[in-house]
Formats: C-alpha cells, structure tokens, sequence
C-alpha cells in the first residue's frame, strides 16, 4: 500500500478538484492510500468524506488569497 499526502489549500471546487477527485478515485483500488490535507468548509472536504478519504483539516480558510510569505507557516 502506498501511503500519497495531497495539498489541497483553497478547498474549494475548481476544475483541478474534480480532476483530484478523479484521480483519487481512480487508483484507490490499486493500492494507493490518501491522505488529504486543506481547510474546512469549502465543499471539496465533504466531496472526499462521502468517498471516505483521510483528510486533516489543518489549513485556514481562504490560505489561497494569503500573500506568499505567509503560507510559509502553514506549509
């Protein structure tokens, strides 16, 4: 089993959530596991948790629309 820690700072549901999404899907069943880590609440969280993917909500909201020097604590 290959453990695999995605990033995901917006959280929100953009294009490249859904194509995540699809990935995830995708090889979970051939020996992936995924852990996922974002903020709460911006509607990709609830999309993993219906799929029972690990995430760790350990990003603030809004990370995406901090300057650049402050997402150096959070990553």
């Amino acid at each position: 089993m290959f453990k695999v820690v995605v990033i995901e700072p917006s959280g929100l549901l953009y294009g490249s959530e859904y194509c995540l999404l699809d990935i995830l899907d995708g090889l979970s069943d051939r020996g992936f596991s995924w852990d996922v880590i974002l903020p709460r609440g911006g509607g990709f969280d609830e999309l993993l948790e219906k799929r029972r993917i690990s995430c760790q909500f350990i990003l603030p909201r809004f990370l995406h629309r901090t300057p650049s020097f402050r997402k150096v604590i959070p990553y």
